[in-house]
This record gives C-alpha cells, sequence and structure tokens, in this order.
C-alpha cells in the first residue's frame, strides 16, 4: 500500500499563535483585553479576559446609553491620541477627554474572583497586577456579564448581518471558553468599586 501522509497541519487562529509565542508570560495568570469605545465624546475602557469578547447591549446598559450610540475606537485613532504602537491598549495611562475626564475604565465581573494576576500586553512591556491591586489602583467599576463568548461562526451559506455591529476582540476563527476557575483560595478583594455615575448628555 501507500505509505501513510500525515495530515495537513492546520495554521492556528492568530490570537492562539501570540499565546503560544509568548507562552513564558501568558502562563503566569489570566491575559486581559482592553477594548477602547466611544460614547457622545466620553471614552470607555472594557477590560475583558482572553478570548472573550466585550457585550455592547451590558455595556450600553452600563453607561446608560443607546447600543447606537456606542462606537469601538479605531486602532489609528487610538495610536494618535497615545502615542503609543497600534495595537497597544493598556487600561491606564490615557490621556483625559476634551473636558478634562479621565476616560471610563469598566470591568467585567468576573476579574474579581480570579486567584491569578491579571496580565496585560503593553507593547514591549508585559504587565501582570494581583486582582485587588489591579482594582484598588484603577478605580475600576465592575460589570456583571460585560464579557460574553464569541458569537459561533456563520456556516458557509450565512453571513453576517449588516447591523452586526463592530468586532470587539478576537480574530475570526478563535476558539473560545470561558477561564476554568481554579480550587485555591479567593484573593482578598478590592474595594468596592462605585457606582457608573449616568454620563451627562
Amino acid at each position: 500500500g501507500k505509505p501513510s501522509e500525515a495530515p495537513p497541519r492546520k495554521e492556528l487562529p492568530p490570537w492562539e499563535r501570540y499565546l503560544q509565542a509568548n507562552h513564558f508570560f501568558t502562563q503566569h495568570g489570566q491575559f486581559m483585553h482592553t477594548v477602547s469605545w466611544e460614547v457622545q465624546g466620553r471614552q470607555i475602557l472594557t477590560v475583558i479576559p482572553h478570548p472573550l469578547r466585550v457585550d455592547v447591549d451590558r455595556l450600553a446598559r452600563a453607561v446608560q446609553k443607546p447600543r447606537n450610540a456606542i462606537r469601538h475606537r479605531k486602532l489609528k485613532d487610538i495610536e494618535k491620541q497615545t502615542g503609543w504602537p497600534v495595537f497597544v491598549c493598556p487600561p491606564f495611562g490615557h490621556p483625559k477627554d476634551s473636558e478634562g475626564r479621565e476616560p471610563m475604565l469598566l470591568v467585567d465581573s468576573t476579574a474579581i474572583e480570579l486567584k491569578r494576576p491579571l496580565l496585560f500586553d503593553c507593547g514591549s512591556v508585559g504587565l501582570s497586577v494581583p486582582v485587588s491591586e489591579f482594582f484598588r489602583s484603577t478605580g475600576a467599576a465592575c460589570i456583571e456579564g460585560l464579557a460574553k463568548a464569541a458569537d459561533p461562526a456563520p456556516k458557509a451559506a450565512e453571513t453576517a448581518p449588516a447591523s452586526a455591529g463592530p468586532p470587539a476582540l478576537a480574530a475570526p476563527g478563535v476558539a473560545v471558553q470561558a477561564p476554568a476557575l481554579s480550587p485555591e483560595p479567593a484573593p482578598e478583594p478590592g474595594p468596592t468599586a462605585a457606582p457608573v455615575q449616568a454620563m451627562e448628555t
């Protein structure tokens, strides 16, 4: 018979390649994504665990604005405003807006339960921050259900509706699963964040 051929090796999706290449860093905690939004001139930063996406409906409820008022900020705009390289969006250090307001920082509530440090890619530096220290130092507000699993990939015959909204996080085809819970004791809880104030119109 014919010698058996190994099946062709499937290339990993971009985020999985990133995590594999940076395993020396990502193995030490929960990798987090910071996603930047703008709502009627106000900057909003959302922090969610990889590989989840931002639930824009939850975000709209948290900032008390209609979903269609929320705009996913473009990478080139973030780069121009901050001076950071493209794709770099840490959860702090952003300039104030034209009215002198700091960006609103909203974090998925599951982060408070994580036992391992939160990991952020800050360009040439990987930052590892204990959960309680992150909340203490940033004053971030926890939002229940801010992160959600990615919508299932459409079948070949289906297409996403034009109103599906901006992509919120992971590249297409990234396998999504919630972070595993550890049986370790919970960290010392951070201070309770003040409720998100309604935005002035």
